[in-house]
C-alpha cells in the first residue's frame, strides 16, 4: 500500500502558468541565476549535448522544439552555437512568449518562432508545432508536468522526434531517500541565501528558507526522482535514456530515438 505522501504525489496536478507573469518574467534570468546553482553550466551542458549529436549524427538545418522556453534563454544559446538551427519555442505564459519573441527575433531573424501552449493539456500540440523535430529540449520546466500527463507527454515527444532524434531536458528532481532530499533542499537554500547576501547584504537564513518554500508552493512543482523520470521515458518508447548530468535538485536527461 502506498503511503499518504506517495498518494499525494501521484495525485499532483503539476504546474501553475499564472505564476509566470509580471516581474517574474521581466527578471526571470536574474532570478534563475540567484536561485539555481550552476545554472550557466547547466545551460552550456545542454547546448554541448545538442551540438555533440548535431555533429555526430550529421544533422543539417536542425529543427528544435524548446519546451517551456521562457524568455528564450536556452534557445538563444543554441541559435548562437548552431548557426543553421531553427527553434520553435513553447511556453504556457503569454508574457514569456512575448519576451522570447522580443529577445530573439531581432537577433536571429526567421530562426525563432514562439507559441503559447501548456504541456499539461491534451491540446499542447498546436498546428504550428505539430511537426517532426531533430531535437526536443527543455530547461527547468518539465518538473511542472502533472502525474496524469507525464508518460503521455513523453510518448508525444517520442512521436514528434524524427529518426535519430534526441531529447535533452534539465528537470528539477528530488531523491527517493527522504534525508538525502532534505539535504539537497538545504543546499539549494544555502545557495539562495549566499546569493541574496552578495546582492542585498545580510539575510536571515530561516526567512530565506520560508520564502523559498512559499514560492515553490505557488509555482506548484511536481517533484519526482531521476529514476521515476527515466522509467517514464522508457515506458514512452525511449530505449536509450540516461541521466547525463546532476547537481542536487536538478538533472539533465538524454533520450535517443
Amino acid at each position: 500500500m502506498k503511503s499518504k505522501e506517495e498518494q499525494n504525489r501521484m495525485a499532483h496536478p503539476g504546474g501553475s502558468p499564472e505564476f509566470w507573469s509580471d516581474e517574474r518574467v521581466e527578471k526571470y534570468d536574474h532570478h534563475q541565476f540567484l536561485t539555481v546553482e550552476q545554472k550557466d553550466e547547466m545551460l552550456n551542458n545542454i547546448v554541448r549535448i545538442v551540438t555533440y549529436f548535431y555533429k555526430s549524427r550529421s544533422i543539417d538545418n536542425p529543427k528544435v522544439l524548446d519546451i517551456g522556453c521562457g524568455p528564450g534563454t536556452l534557445s538563444a544559446r543554441i541559435l548562437e552555437r548552431i548557426s543553421d538551427s531553427f527553434i520553435f519555442g513553447v511556453d504556457s505564459s503569454e508574457e514569456m512568449i512575448d519576451a522570447a519573441n522580443k529577445n530573439l527575433n531581432g537577433r536571429y531573424p526567421n530562426r525563432f518562432f514562439g507559441y503559447m501552449s501548456n504541456f499539461n493539456t491534451k491540446q499542447f500540440w498546436l498546428p504550428e508545432i505539430d511537426s517532426t523535430y531533430n531535437f526536443v529540449v527543455s530547461s527547468i520546466a518539465l518538473h511542472y508536468l502533472s502525474d496524469d500527463r507525464r508518460e503521455l507527454f513523453f510518448r508525444e515527444v517520442y512521436d514528434h522526434l524524427g529518426t535519430g532524434g534526441v531529447f535533452v531536458a534539465s528537470i528539477g528532481i528530488c531523491s527517493e531517500v527522504s534525508e538525502i532530499s532534505q539535504m539537497a533542499g538545504h543546499f539549494a537554500t544555502q545557495f539562495l541565501h549566499q546569493q541574496l547576501e552578495r546582492e542585498r547584504g545580510p539575510q536571515n537564513f530561516e526567512e530565506v528558507k520560508k520564502r523559498g518554500t512559499k514560492q515553490n508552493a505557488k509555482a506548484n512543482i511536481n517533484w519526482h526522482s531521476p529514476k521515476e523520470y527515466i522509467d517514464s521515458l522508457r515506458v514512452a518508447g525511449f530505449k536509450k535514456v540516461d541521466l547525463a548530468w546532476h547537481l542536487w535538485i536538478k538533472s539533465i536527461f538524454v533520450a535517443l530515438k
